[in-house]
């Protein structure tokens, strides 16, 4: 049986790179999911998928093929109080993609940067450059930020327009209370490289 390497994980402190009102921003909008359970809902799990997740972020916007794959979830709520909640919320979490595109970009350049050299050391496949395959400023502001609740997973699901070199941010809630893990040792900065030949 022939092995691949199909993602390499590098795992940081996010002492070593947030700051804490930042932290405290991912704090409040962890919050934010908890009082409104209705925006992500229940998924039932199977074979193929499971668990729950909520994405936000508009990055899909740019590529209409894409974002014609998904539906709003307003179309999801039923009652007249949830929708105009959820126009409400969606209102609010326009400032919250603003910060996490701000904040992020530095740290993109500087993952994209560090994996670049790491991939070149050991003579494995890399990216020709050190920046988005497409133009950072297109995205300044809007972040593709995704929170997992229990054990998510999709056999089948392929993001048709990501980069083979992703970096994202896990933040660990506690769901009990869906209070902000903030032990540095818990709190993790991660970058993953994908598609290694």
């Amino acid at each position: 049986m022939k092995h691949q390497i199909v993602a390499i994980f590098k795992f940081t402190s996010v002492e070593d790179e947030l700051y804490w009102d930042l932290i405290e921003d991912f704090h409040k909008f962890s919050f934010w999911l908890k009082k409104n359970s209705c925006v992500y809902g229940d998924i039932t799990s199977h074979a193929t998928q499971g668990g729950k997740m909520i994405g936000d972020g508009w990055r899909k916007s740019q590529d209409k093929e894409a974002f014609g794959r998904y539906k709003p979830i307003k179309t999801y709520l039923t009652l007249p109080e949830d929708r105009i909640r959820y126009e409400e919320l969606n209102y609010k979490v326009k400032s919250t993609n603003s910060f996490v595109g701000n904040r992020f970009q530095l740290i993109f350049n500087k993952c994209f940067e560090e994996s670049h050299q790491q991939l070149k050391s050991i003579g494995a496949s890399s990216f020709g450059e050190l920046t988005h395959q497409e133009s950072i400023e297109i995205y300044q502001f809007i972040s593709n930020l995704s929170f997992t609740f229990g054990d998510f997973h999709s056999t089948y699901y392929k993001d048709q327009d990501l980069s083979n070199y992703s970096y994202g941010i896990l933040m660990l809630v506690d769901l009990k209370n869906f209070n902000l893990v903030k032990n540095k040792e818990d709190v993790l900065c991660f970058s993953i490289t994908t598609n290694l030949e």
